[in-house]
């Protein structure tokens, strides 16, 4: 093969793919023997892969060697059974492969005419998700690279709902139990730290009513216009849920938006346990889940789901076009059953909706359930695993 060539013929694929497979299935296979963290050297690593742009093409078989010798161990084995810490998903190789062929056939879904099936694959996962929650049919969503921009997403989302343009004294509620992307979002929206009203949890790691409730009518009183509560399903330090019915009856006695950020707990609503836990978040106006925590998809798939989808969230994100950037299709997409038109900032979502779609509808939703162990954590504890369906 000519190391120059771009085009490259049927054989040379064939090998390619088979190289990295190989050492795809060495690595998957030996994971149980992998230790769970290796970053002795690491930093000396890292250094000495700092190089100029390569002028000239490297084999194969040596960048293989480079990533699965060398760079790939010095790091944490997040997908080892001897790995404890955060809240990972190890990834399972179905997803993987529909990354390579989503990545391979490279199809544009940021408008449905471009592809029509490929649109109404996401269509489904969303819907899929959404009826996990407990959303009407109207629920929509959008596929997004983990929970941070989907939370991001909710804010400005609701930011243009409930608030004017001048936006400034909108206030946002959460937990200090809550993640910091939360913090970040608000940031990223355009709102100062001080519009963030933390309000503290009980002894069991949950927002506290009584005080949320007290701060809202106290910034009301001041002036201020209280626009969004963000509740937890799930936190990343303990797994509490905050009591979600009682959130969603705060926000609608407020006219508030709901936000309920599930990106660790939300697809325990597959076991009947997480069910019970997490009663209220369909009620919510906007949840953002993380597949590549429960779901066991790898890292980069988010997502958020709207309850009044095909309404307030088309109406929030619904861009302009140039008169050139207004095909015929675009008005058929519209009315598509998909529903599935721009609405966040990513254009490409095509190895997301694969992958999340692919990997789930192989093996089925059940198994996924089974797989699903109800965490260990206040306010929970420790279960064998539940089987459970989407709703």
């Amino acid at each position: 093969m000519d190391n120059n060539e771009l085009e490259l013929s049927a054989e040379t694929m064939r090998d390619l793919v088979r190289q990295a497979m190989d050492r795809i299935v060495e690595h998957i296979e030996s994971l149980p023997r992998q230790p769970a963290v290796d970053v002795e050297g690491a930093r000396e690593l890292a250094i000495s892969l700092v190089e100029p742009v390569p002028e000239r093409a490297t084999p194969f078989s040596e960048l293989l060697d480079l990533l699965f010798q060398r760079v790939i161990p010095k790091s944490f084995n997040t997908a080892g059974p001897g790995y404890l810490a955060y809240i990972p998903g190890g990834g399972i190789f179905h997803a993987a492969l529909a990354d390579l062929i989503a990545d391979a056939v490279n199809r544009y879904v940021g408008v449905w005419l471009a592809a029509p099936g490929l649109s109404q694959l996401e269509a489904n996962v969303l819907r899929w998700f959404s009826g996990i929650v407990g959303y009407p049919r109207e629920g929509r969503g959008v596929l997004t690279t983990g929970g941070s921009l989907a939370n991001l997403t909710a804010v400005v989302a609701a930011r243009k709902d409930r608030l004017p343009e001048n936006f400034l004294s909108g206030t946002i509620y959460l937990s200090d139990q809550s993640h910091n992307s939360v913090f970040k979002a608000a940031s990223l929206a355009g709102f100062p730290e001080n519009n963030c009203r933390v309000i503290p949890s009980d002894g069991q790691f949950r927002i506290r009513l009584d005080a949320l409730a007290l701060r809202i009518e106290q910034d009301r009183n001041e002036g201020r216009t209280p626009f969004l509560i963000a509740g937890n399903a799930g936190t990343v330090n303990t797994g509490a849920v905050d009591d979600l019915e009682a959130l969603a009856d705060i926000a609608k006695e407020n006219s508030l938006w709901f936000h309920v950020d599930a990106a660790y707990g939300g697809f325990f609503m597959l076991t009947e346990r997480g069910r019970q836990a997490m009663r209220g978040i369909d009620r919510s106006d906007s949840v953002t889940l993380d597949p590549h925590k429960a779901l066991f998809l790898p890292y980069g798939t988010g997502c958020l789901l709207v309850r009044d989808g095909s309404g307030r969230l088309l109406s929030v994100f619904r861009g302009t076009l140039a008169r050139l950037q207004r095909p015929e299709g675009l008005a058929a997409a519209k009315n598509a059953r998909s529903g599935a038109v721009s609405k966040e900032p990513r254009r490409k979502a095509g190895s997301r909706a694969l992958g999340g779609g692919g990997a789930q509808k192989n093996p089925g939703y059940r198994n996924c359930g089974r797989s699903t162990t109800f965490p260990a954590g206040l306010p929970f504890r420790p279960s064998r695993s539940v089987g459970g369906r989407a709703e």
